[in-house]
């Protein structure tokens, strides 16, 4: 596929052979930064929305959840809690909530994050 912009050719393939030499793994390095600020073109003009603001952020935080139960064993444990009585999803928002009081702990006294805190 030919690049318009700077008449290049890329490799639709993603495979780079032998035959491709050192013309195609520039191609292919300069191809890099070049994704990435597409990307963050559009994830800027999408985060003009407020709307979707709140939804990247929701994101983001449940995400944190997913990883915070398996790095913080109280965490951990009150998953497990939750999830005697309710759908995991429906768990890991109540971890996220539990995250996200811990993360304004931190900030608005200025500490340091502390595991297995049981609260």
């Amino acid at each position: 596929m030919a690049d318009k912009n700077k008449n290049r050719v890329v490799n639709t393939s993603g495979a780079i052979n032998a035959k491709s030499g050192v013309n195609a793994v520039s191609t292919v390095v300069r191809s890099i930064p070049e994704s990435l600020e597409a990307e963050a073109a559009v994830l800027g003009s999408m985060l003009l929305d407020p709307l979707l603001q709140d939804r990247y952020l929701r994101h983001l935080i449940v995400e944190s959840a997913w990883v915070a139960i398996r790095k913080d064993p109280a965490l951990l444990l009150c998953y497990h809690e939750y999830c005697r009585r309710m759908e995991k999803q429906e768990a890991i928002i109540r971890i996220a909530k539990k995250l996200l009081n811990r993360m304004r702990h931190v900030w608005k006294n200025e500490a340091s994050y502390v595991y297995s805190v049981v609260a």
